[in-house]
């Protein structure tokens, strides 16, 4: 019998989700047999509402939550209290410049304005099929604003990627074909980007922001690299510190069985001298009592002559 249920990242309790299909068993149960012996419900989870709200709708998104869980909710109001259980990063605030757009990047970005005026032209196409499509390509140009030169060749190759698995579940001749067009086009964009990049350095020719991030990743390195070596330093120490306290322990012990054998053979040693002692009075005893029957024996014979 399961006396309680804890549900983590319980605010996915509603719609289809698994765990609202669990709570509606827990609800057919507790419906058919109100004395029946159900569960508890512990519902955990840091954020109650994970969807874009209005103001004004937020409180009924909680009480759907409650009522979905059969629970109450409940947080805490002390920040100060919650603080002392969270850790926080540390914030730095790194500054750069804004990209500066080389020539390679405009005559890509001709080559992919191109494929979108390509698509805008399609009138046999739906209009949220258009919007799909021009949004990959604008998301290529995106990444080669925001990330450089080195990066472009590698999302035009992911997208060529995409466009194939796209091309073999489509079965739509017109989006199909227009799906094959474009992948043709960045392919003939990527070997372009291709031979340019194999004079590229990731380093520098990327924009500002990532090499900022280069920066920020090779410092922390550094840290890190500084941090094992003195926690290895300190294992080094420990593993000494151990392997002399145990010698030591060790040597005593020894010296402790030496000094108990000492003992034993102390012991025996004295035994056998006093057992030694007392067979000599007993012979010194046996010679006595003899010679005093002999004495007897001579005594006896000159009284009867």
């Amino acid at each position: 019998m399961i006396n309680l249920l804890i549900l983590d990242e319980c605010h996915h309790a509603t719609g289809e989700h698994p765990m609202r299909k669990v709570m509606h068993e827990y609800e057919r149960l507790k419906s058919a047999n109100k004395a029946a012996p159900l569960p508890r419900i512990l519902g955990l989870t840091a954020c109650v509402i994970h969807k874009k709200l209005k103001p004004f709708q937020v409180e009924n998104c909680m009480r759907q939550l409650e009522v979905a869980l059969d629970s109450t909710l409940k947080t805490s109001y002390d920040q100060d209290k919650v603080k002392e259980f969270t850790t926080r990063p540390q914030e730095i605030f790194l500054l750069y410049d804004e990209p500066q757009y080389s020539q390679y990047q405009q005559k890509i970005m001709t080559e992919l304005n191109a494929i979108i005026e390509n698509i805008e032209e399609k009138v046999d196409l739906e209009k949220n099929a258009k919007k799909d499509l021009t949004k990959i390509i604008k998301n290529i140009i995106h990444i080669m604003q925001e990330l450089g030169d080195w990066c472009v060749g590698r999302a035009i190759k992911y997208e060529i990627e995409d466009f194939q698995d796209k091309m073999e579940n489509e079965y739509v001749p017109c989006k199909r074909g227009l799906l094959k067009e474009i992948k043709e086009s960045l392919q003939i964009i990527y070997l372009m980007c291709y031979d340019e990049e194999k004079v590229l350095d990731p380093e520098q020719d990327t924009s500002p922001k990532v090499q900022i991030n280069f920066y920020i990743m090779q410092k922390k390195k550094k840290i890190s690299c500084n941090f094992s070596t003195s926690i290895s330093f300190q294992k080094i120490i420990v593993m000494i510190i151990m392997i002399i306290l145990t010698m030591i322990i060790i040597v005593m012990l020894v010296m402790i069985m030496i000094m108990f054998i000492r003992i034993l053979l102390m012991i025996r040693y004295n035994n056998n001298d006093n057992n030694n002692n007392s067979g000599v009075m007993v012979i010194v005893i046996i010679m006595i009592i003899h010679n005093n029957n002999i004495n007897n024996t001579n005594n006896n014979e000159n009284n009867n002559k």
